[in-house]
């Protein structure tokens, strides 16, 4: 999230802050889902995969998910394009790189792995176009018959109550500087959240997707055949998997 917008300087604090939101339960409905989207993040893993498969986080952050994988004994690997979360891995002992999804694979990585994951909705983080590179990315990255896990927000499930609390959670964990302000935003075709500066100009945003238009995205993708789609936590998500298959 900080990597692709926000200063580096404000990534420590936007991740301790998240840390404690999560750990304290300041925001319950993000912790519960939480909970669940890595419950169902390494259960897919348990079923689709063998113990020497290897499995890659793309945007991996705090490492919640990697960490997981690890505790079970799968090859676990994970990479972020911000050089803070990478170090923070490292030093818990997780297999995590520096590298930015938008660029191309290197020869050592392709084709190497037979799940990649994108959790916590970080892939609607992103416009389209970014998101294009970042799904052409996990293509290189999955060897053929693997899968791609991808989570992502439903904008037909949130009641008024979670939306309020998913925008004070944002409002709290980025801590905007004054001049800055975190809002619903619904233009009629898209529904999310983002920041604005003092100018009005976005500086971060987040999408939720209904199944209709997550399904209409999801097909222009190749190389990749849809498996499923599971409703997460209060049905405010989606866990796709999607396997590759050319």
């Amino acid at each position: 999230m900080s990597g692709y917008i926000l200063s580096d300087s404000k990534t420590f604090e936007i991740f301790v802050r998240t840390e404690k939101a999560l750990k304290n339960d300041l925001f319950p409905v993000m912790t519960k889902f939480s909970e669940d989207e890595t419950g169902f993040i390494v259960k897919t893993a348990k079923i689709r995969l063998d113990k020497k498969d290897k499995i890659i986080e793309m945007g991996v952050g705090s490492g919640r998910v990697v960490k997981e994988f690890k505790k079970l004994g799968f090859p676990s690997y994970g990479f972020d394009n911000d050089p803070f979360f990478v170090e923070y891995c490292k030093r818990r002992g997780l297999d995590v790189f520096l590298l930015d999804a938008t660029k191309s694979v290197s020869k050592e990585h392709k084709n190497r792995y037979k799940m990649a994951v994108i959790s916590f909705n970080t892939l609607f983080n992103f416009p389209e176009r970014i998101r294009a590179k970042w799904i052409s990315h996990a293509y290189s990255l999955i060897d053929k018959g693997g899968f791609l896990v991808i989570i992502v927000y439903s904008s037909e499930k949130f009641s008024k109550s979670m939306v309020k609390e998913r925008v004070e959670f944002y409002q709290y964990v980025l801590d905007p500087p004054n001049g800055y302000r975190v809002e619903i935003f619904d233009n009629g075709e898209e529904k999310g959240i983002h920041m604005l500066d003092g100018k009005n100009s976005v500086k971060w945003f987040s999408l939720w997707k209904n199944e209709q238009q997550i399904r209409k995205e999801v097909a222009l993708w190749k190389g990749f055949d849809l498996l499923s789609m599971t409703p997460l936590h209060c049905k405010i998500a989606f866990g796709m998997v999607l396997q590759k298959v050319l």
